[in-house]
């Protein structure tokens, strides 16, 4: 690391991570290319065109309403960045999004740094650096920060910058110089402020809105915009054209997220650590802390009276392990190996093979399929027969196995294909 950043203080560090293909790209330059590209194609851009409303008809897009007038179109994509909630609103289309402040600064040109040293990240520090005109930027992502118009962003704020605050950043400032001492007796040539959104997940929300059809959603990159942008552009436009997209999804699709998750309140407090997340280690099993209780169940009282340890699951409050009695339901240390709570959750598995339990199942989705012939269509689905009397409830088997034969014999070989998961899968999810 000393010899490809040679300004770096590396003496309290263990190990690194090059990554030798990664880049920079003039954000201008990118974004004049990518416009010239398709005008070539038979593409018209208008500028300073604002989109006022969205135009549908019978839960289908039609156009959008400019301050010039109407335009018709079969499908709209609202990329309006830090917008894209507002923008959304009126569509009654569900973007929770969250401006924050956030952070750079440029130094004098400082002798010995070249524009061939490597982008470094340094998460203990909260920042990145590279070298900008002879001198280096470095930028910021403090654990903490501070939301900007929760009630909502300006219309004609664009290009624009906020006064920095220096008595909250001053210490992060200077933590961050000390991975590049030099930085500290250089000048600061620029110190912005500038907002970007942020998602409750730290996820990008990217695909159909749910609730308009032809409505698609490219918004919500944290920061990694000109990383990413590329990538998603590729598969809304493949999703577009095909009816589908040709990519696992699931991770950042708009149709993970829900209604409440655009509660002022939520956003303000939930934005505020999921960009600290941005330079935190991203353990499998932790779960998010900020603006819980939005769902519970019925008999949720009960779960925590018995010791329940709960977790964020899809918003909902879901018992995750139960705690012995005499021990507090909490994680002692986050980790990639078993936890303290291991033991309890193997209990807890035991007592699911030869016992009986009562599960929380309410994070679950749940479909609604009706008419003739929905017991025939979800046979097709199910390894089980579901095609039952009504009020009776299926188990339907999830696995990749398909049994056929009688009910009973699915059912057997069900139970049997259940066991020997559970022989590989012991130490995995209650669920």
């Amino acid at each position: 690391m000393k010899e490809l950043f040679p300004l770096a203080k590396t003496d309290d560090i263990l190990a690194g991570f090059y990554v030798k293909e990664d880049g920079r790209v003039d954000p201008v330059d990118a974004t004049m290319s990518l416009a010239r590209g398709a005008r070539m194609q038979g593409a018209k851009i208008f500028e300073g065109v604002a989109v006022t409303d969205v135009l549908k008809k019978r839960g289908v897009v039609t156009g959008v309403q400019t301050k010039y007038g109407p335009v018709e179109a079969e499908y709209v994509v609202n990329c309006a960045g830090m917008w894209g909630r507002q923008l959304g609103d009126r569509a009654g289309v569900n973007i929770p999004l969250q401006a924050t402040e956030h952070y750079y600064l440029i130094t004098e040109k400082i002798a010995g740094i070249d524009s061939s040293f490597p982008i470094i990240e340094d998460p203990s520090s909260y920042g990145y650096y590279r070298e900008e005109v002879g001198g280096l930027m470095i930028g910021l992502f403090e654990p903490i920060c501070a939301p900007w118009q929760v009630g909502g962003i300006p219309e004609d704020f664009s290009f624009g910058t906020l006064a920095p605050d220096w008595d909250r950043m001053g210490p992060y400032v200077e933590k961050a110089m000390e991975r590049v001492p030099a930085a500290a007796n250089a000048g600061v040539r620029k110190f912005f402020c500038g907002p970007e959104s942020f998602t409750p997940d730290l996820s990008a929300v990217v695909g159909e809105a749910p609730e308009l059809r032809n409505y698609f959603v490219a918004a919500g990159l944290n920061s990694i915009g000109i990383i990413l942008g590329g990538g998603l552009g590729r598969v809304l436009a493949h999703w577009i054209v095909n009816g589908r997209p040709d990519v696992d999804v699931s991770g950042f699709n708009i149709d993970r997220l829900h209604a409440y998750q655009s509660n002022p309140e939520y956003r303000r407090t939930r934005t505020v650590e999921s960009l600290g997340m941005v330079y935190q280690c991203h353990y499998p099993t932790r779960s998010m802390t900020t603006a819980r209780g939005a769902k519970k169940c019925a008999y949720h009282d009960r779960l925590a009276a018995r010791g329940a340890y709960f977790r964020d699951v899809s918003g909902w409050e879901g018992a995750d392990w139960y705690a012995p009695p005499g021990v507090e339901a909490k994680v002692e240390k986050l980790g990639w190996g078993r936890h303290n709570w291991f033991p309890y959750w193997a209990d807890e598995h035991k007592a699911a093979r030869e016992g009986v339990i009562l599960m929380d199942m309410s994070f679950m989705a749940k479909f609604l399929v009706q008419g003739r012939d929905a017991g025939r269509v979800l046979n097709t689905i199910s390894a089980n027969d579901v095609d039952g009397k009504a009020g009776v409830i299926t188990l339907a088997d999830g696995s990749k196995t398909s049994f056929l034969g009688s009910a009973n014999e699915s059912k057997s070989a069900w139970r049997m294909n259940y066991e020997l998961l559970w022989e590989d899968r012991s130490s995995e999810s209650n669920s």
